[in-house]
């Protein structure tokens, strides 16, 4: 095949190697991914094997046909039309993905139909393609980086090389049998434990764990009976697992409030569990508490504000209420399962730390959330939309209090613990984006996150942001309102079709509501959690029918 003279120069790899990668689709939005094998199994997203085997298929180098004049070229039939095959249900190729490959390899992704149309017609101009856009990777981590967006969003993908490569057993040889090496395809992760901690924008991560559920089937492990927590503040126990003598350690996922317990969130949780939490600076952590918690916190009731606490939080914080006052310091450490009023001794943090990593995958950041979603969408091997969200539980800017400088300072050392933790994880959040994913990639992946963000804002929000409590339309919607804090929500747009509504309300969706919606569906039978709300859907089909994967 004769090569554009204007084409770039590759590296040494691409000297004896070109590629022209060809990605199609059908109209239309995303195919509906299947179900989940049984619980506790490993959902592998890949390409079946028949169509790898076509994928890779190696044409004839020299390519008379392809540079013929594009007028002959229309009159060549499609390949469906000759042999009358139906095409396998890939995804559609959305402008997202467009800009993705333009992200990675700016200048070398064609689009424009005329210029496609010779590389659609096989070289005997007997057959005819229709492939929306061809991709010219120089370098092997650009191949590798356009393999894993095709699998893992399922598009199709084929290959023309124009040197001397043959196929021979899923590997590619060439001429003096150096073999390149593919990247192998990571598998979506689907049993996941992840420790919900508290006021670090983890509501979100538990509406995002919770849509992954209903996408993929799976099995959760939801509080027993009435309970909206897995026995928090208790230190966790397996029988706080609604049906774990039936349903033993066969459930994928985990993620409402508990106080960690390896060992007992061991008998929950198959032995290849992912297991992730998230941390958030605990100065801004300090003052949400103190407003979400006001009236239910002892030494947070009694003080007048923020700042009169932390002047002087001995005269609040009673050592005999400490049971009581467990958020009015180091409550990450105490829900991470070790002694919040423990003293600052250099020892026994690095003891903790070192067993943290050792129980832990992967910490995130709050302060970081969109990299961190990005982070744990790499980790998981998930897709995009499984970590795209709506930020919940949030609460409206009045209800701030502004920390004195003083006051900051006096967080450090008050909740020293805490400030050691997070000073830890944020430095190995750091390491982990370098070695997964790199500082490059994530900022691009990080706006299409944002991009993708606002699509759905604009289909879903009648007001295009959260509002505060007087004004949710929907008291389904209502998020449970704690302390001093106005918790926002969100109204959703009243023309939505049943599918893109159904998504919609699952964004929203709060807390407590997600909970025992879920509750309802996976335990029919129980009788169903009482939290004061009215229902989202009131028929008994509706309480009782999975909502189609998206």
């Amino acid at each position: 095949m004769r090569i554009s003279s204007a084409a770039p120069r590759c590296s040494v790899w691409g000297r004896w190697a070109r590629l022209r990668w060809l990605t199609g689709c059908r109209s239309g939005v995303r195919p509906q991914q299947s179900a989940v094998p049984a619980p506790g199994t490993l959902r592998q997203r890949k390409l079946p094997t028949s169509v790898v085997s076509r994928a890779w298929g190696v044409r004839p180098w020299g390519g008379r046909g392809l540079h013929a004049a594009s007028s002959s070229l229309q009159e060549v039939m499609l390949t469906s039309e000759r042999y009358g095959v139906q095409r396998l249900p890939f995804s559609c190729l959305a402008d997202s993905d467009v800009a993705f490959f333009e992200s990675i390899m700016p200048g070398r992704v064609i689009t424009n139909p005329e210029e496609l149309k010779p590389f659609n017609v096989d070289w005997l101009k007997s057959v005819r393609g229709s492939s929306k856009l061809m991709l010219k990777p120089q370098t092997t981590a650009e191949v590798s980086q356009v393999l894993r967006q095709c699998l893992i969003f399922s598009l199709c993908l084929g290959l023309m090389f124009l040197s001397g490569f043959f196929h021979m057993k899923n590997k590619i040889i060439s001429k003096n049998r150096k073999e390149l090496i593919l990247p192998r395809p990571c598998h979506a992760k689907t049993n996941v434990m992840f420790l919900k901690t508290h006021k670090t924008a983890s509501s979100t991560v538990l509406n995002i764990m919770f849509r992954f559920v209903e996408r993929y089937n799976l099995t959760v492990a939801l509080p027993a009976d009435q309970l909206v927590h897995l026995g928090y503040p208790k230190t966790f126990l397996a029988h706080f697992v609604e049906e774990f003598q039936a349903i033993g350690q066969n459930y994928n996922i985990m993620c409402n409030h508990l106080r960690f317990n390896p060992l007992e969130v061991q008998k929950v949780m198959a032995a290849n569990t992912f297991y992730f939490s998230i941390l958030r600076n605990p100065i801004p952590l300090l003052e949400s508490s103190y407003i979400y918690y006001k009236d239910t916190v002892p030494a947070f009731r009694i003080s007048k504000n923020v700042n009169e606490y932390l002047a002087s939080p001995l005269k609040y914080y009673h050592p005999e209420n400490y049971k009581q006052n467990i958020y009015a310091r180091n409550i990450m450490w105490f829900d991470f399962g070790y002694d919040n009023n423990a003293e600052d001794n250099e020892e026994y943090i690095q003891a903790v730390l070192k067993e943290i990593e050792q129980n832990f995958h992967l910490i995130l950041i709050a302060d970081y959330f969109d990299e961190s979603m990005i982070l744990l969408k790499h980790s998981l091997c998930w897709d995009l939309d499984d970590v795209i969200y709506f930020k919940l539980n949030s609460r409206s800017q009045d209800t701030v209090q502004t920390l004195t400088p003083e006051s900051k300072e006096r967080i450090k050392a008050w909740c020293s613990l805490d400030w050691k933790l997070y000073l830890h994880f944020n430095q190995s959040f750091w390491r982990k984006i370098d070695e997964t994913v790199g500082l490059k990639l994530l900022e691009k992946e990080v706006n299409l996150l944002r991009t993708r963000q606002k699509e759905l804002m604009e289909t879903c929000l009648l007001d295009q942001a959260a509002v505060g409590k007087d004004h949710i339309k929907n008291k389904a919607l209502l998020p449970f309102q704690s302390g001093s804090a106005n918790i926002l929500g969100y109204n959703l747009k009243q023309d939505l079709d049943n599918r893109t509504l159904r998504t919609c309300q699952k964004m929203v969706m709060p807390e407590l509501q997600y909970t025992s919606y879920l509750y309802a569906l996976q335990h029919p039978h129980k009788k169903r959690k009482r939290l004061g709300l009215p229902l989202l859907w009131t028929s008994s089909q509706e309480k009782v029918q999975l909502p189609t994967p998206n």
